[in-house]
């Protein structure tokens, strides 16, 4: 079998496949040049069933805060353009959940995540802050508030 190769010029011309370097060896074959050394063969292996790991579901208050991380990202870059965005409205909703879930003394989430939160809500704050004038960011700051002030309230209990 050949290739065909393409110059510059547009003619083509056959080329030949390159020779192979080293020669496959069959399974028990004599290696080259080593006469009493034989080529491994497969062993069989059985197959053992791996067992089904099933991770625990996280805590609501950690899918709060993920959520709410993830949304206020997405929202402070909506807020470039439009302020009345779904992400910013979905973002209200994760914010009365967390406000809820903490009230009802739901378990705390990991550490990591109301530090995640609160920065994601920090740069939220900074963009809508700029449109102040606007009733939505106004009505987005007041609820930013109040949940980052519950996560700093989960921070220092955590501590």
């Amino acid at each position: 079998m050949s290739a065909i190769a393409t110059t510059h010029e547009g003619s083509f011309r056959p080329v030949a496949p390159a020779p192979a370097e080293h020669d496959v060896l069959d399974a028990g074959a004599l290696l080259p040049e080593e006469s009493t050394i034989e080529a491994p063969e497969v062993a069989a292996v059985p197959e053992i069933p791996s067992p089904i790991v099933a991770r625990p579901r996280p805590a609501r208050a950690d899918e709060l805060l993920r959520r709410c991380a993830s949304l206020a990202a997405r929202a402070r870059v909506d807020a470039i353009t439009d302020l009345e965005a779904t992400s910013l409205h979905e973002l209200r909703a994760v914010l009365a959940e967390i406000h809820v879930a903490v009230e009802s003394g739901e378990a705390p989430p990991r550490a990591p995540l109301p530090c995640l939160a609160a920065a994601a809500l920090e740069d939220l704050r900074h963009q809508l802050d700029q449109q102040r004038e606007d009733p939505s960011a106004a009505r987005a700051l007041d609820e930013i508030d109040r949940v980052l002030s519950l996560l700093e309230g989960i921070r220092a209990a955590a501590e």
